[in-house]
């Protein structure tokens, strides 16, 4: 996970000042670009999906759902 983010430029490795046998992770800008760009998608995701659902929807879902269990 760690080498495909940081071929995508999204993370880099630099060596740790204070230990030489580890590696520092930071987060890149486009990488913080990105991460910013996921949280609005999931987001919009969370809103559409938990929006109110009309009661004609509602049960016409029912309904097909218990079409489905039959």
């Amino acid at each position: 996970v760690v080498a495909r983010l940081e071929a995508k430029g999204l993370i880099a490795r630099e060596a740790d000042p204070r230990d030489s046998r580890a590696k520092v992770i930071r987060v890149t800008s486009a990488g913080a670009a990105a991460a910013q760009r996921a949280i609005v998608a999931v987001e919009a995701a969370d809103a559409a999906f938990f929006e109110p659902v009309d009661e004609a929807r509602l049960v016409g879902l029912l309904r097909q759902l218990a079409g489905e269990i039959r």
